[in-house]
């Protein structure tokens, strides 16, 4: 075999492995326990559990409460975060809370939504009275 056809099929093998590599990185899938109803970027999900989908490395995710109802997740912000900690953070005022945060397990980069998104989602109450964090498992 000629040498350029070799460069040719080892470069197609190698792009084969990196593309499972980053296709299995996305199709990470976690479940936290919400103890409460929350908003995202579409519907209000019910309390009960909720399946966290990694849809991919750039702060998409998929959200599917335990009544079957689905969304699509977008954050506009990274952040460190630490990869054994991985958790879903809410800004809460009063009875409203929002999705602010997502951090999956092994990952350093925990992605956020904007405070103007949260806001909003918070029917126009200036301010967070508190951040809940919930782990994801």
């Amino acid at each position: 075999m000629c040498r350029q056809s070799k460069s040719i099929i080892l470069a197609a093998v190698l792009s084969a492995f990196a593309g499972a590599v980053v296709a299995s990185a996305q199709n990470s899938r976690e479940v936290a326990t919400v103890p409460f109803a929350f908003h995202t970027q579409g519907p209000v999900l019910a309390s009960g559990q909720v399946s966290v989908k990694e849809v991919n490395d750039r702060g998409i995710y998929t959200l599917t409460d335990s009544e079957g109802t689905s969304t699509f997740w977008t954050a506009s912000r990274k952040e460190v975060a630490d990869p054994g900690k991985p958790h879903l953070t809410f800004a809460c005022y009063g009875h409203d809370c929002v999705l602010a945060e997502i951090s999956m397990p092994g990952s350093s980069t925990a992605f956020k939504a904007s405070e103007a998104s949260i806001d909003k989602q918070l029917q126009r109450k200036i301010g967070v009275a508190a951040m809940v964090r919930i782990p994801l498992r």
